[in-house]
């Protein structure tokens, strides 16, 4: 099973906003979230953050189905990888766990600790030790295009006040998507003062802020209207995307001292909806990952409707 097969949970053409978020009903995994008060105390959230971000090969779904499995995992591969990469074998009688695959049902992985064989190399020994902190350029550049021609959000750089990292609103501005000049849905403006990793930091929050609907819905469906979440549980999910994000690709940022914070302080989290919260930073990932299709409006896909 290749990378990209293993961050497949959440498709990159996927609508963020589900079917039982329009119908104002909850999601099964959010009716798992909110009836299981361990997953709700702010240090178990916290914990849980932390044990997704150190898995950046699999999406954040993934990541939380691993750990209602084991939340002790160190690392987890398949039988082939374990072979080919490490010279390992699942031990017997070891038990599997289970996985989401694209266009497929599930597979499965294994911890380090049900393998036996070569001795580890360093990267297993010390699996999630930093592998860098900055922004890999291709990833700023998949993300900055995928912005504007996929989903028609405008990124500018302006001179904010050094206190000031950015803002997303739904000011008109314009994209180029192909050879055409269209009018963007959102706007997302980054201080020119700061750094490329530093506005890559804001760029996850803003986008959280976006594809969590909290600045309003999109007409053709490709964000939910969630703006009755209350400016709380709005900064917390943002700040939790934002985390994820940018944990998992070894960013140093702001959010991991606020959800900190936040455990230390209270001891129940805000009612926020986990899915969200997944579904959005694995789809945020999945726009520095490659060059994406434009999405479709609704008037152009009842066109090309039979």
């Amino acid at each position: 099973m290749n990378e990209k097969n293993q961050q497949a949970s959440t498709p990159a053409d996927e609508q963020i906003s589900s079917e039982s978020q329009k119908l104002g009903k909850v999601s099964p995994l959010d009716e798992l979230f909110r009836a299981t008060l361990a997953y709700r105390r702010s240090q178990a959230y916290f914990d849980l953050m932390k044990f997704i971000s150190r898995f950046p090969k699999y999406a954040p779904f993934n990541c939380f189905l691993l750990h209602t499995q084991n939340p002790r995992l160190s690392y987890v591969a398949t039988p082939v990888q374990w072979w080919s990469d490490f010279e390992r074998k699942i031990k017997p009688d070891s038990r599997p766990m289970v996985i989401l695959v694209p266009f497929g049902p599930v597979s499965f992985v294994y911890d380090l600790a049900d393998t036996e064989g070569k001795r580890l190399p360093r990267q297993l020994e010390r699996p999630y030790e930093t592998l860098g902190d900055h922004v890999p350029e291709t990833v700023w550049y998949n993300t900055r295009r995928n912005c504007e021609e996929k989903d028609r959000i405008s990124i500018l750089t302006k001179e904010f006040s050094p206190l000031q990292a950015g803002i997303a609103t739904s000011n008109q501005s314009a994209v180029t998507v192909g050879s055409q000049k269209l009018r963007a849905k959102r706007m997302v403006q980054l201080n020119s003062r700061h750094t490329p990793d530093e506005q890559y930091v804001t760029l996850a929050h803003e986008l959280a802020h976006i594809h969590c609907g909290h600045i309003g819905g999109d007409p053709d469906g490709w964000w939910p209207d969630r703006r009755r979440l209350g400016l709380q549980k709005m900064e917390f999910e943002a700040e939790s995307v934002s985390f994820l994000v940018c944990s998992r690709l070894r960013l140093k940022t702001t959010a991991a001292e606020y959800l900190a914070w936040y455990t230390n302080n209270n001891e129940i989290i805000p009612d926020v909806s986990l899915e969200t919260i997944l579904k959005v930073s694995g789809y945020i990932e999945s726009l520095g990952q490659k060059e994406l299709e434009p999405r479709k409006s609704k008037a152009a896909t009842a066109a090309n409707r039979p």
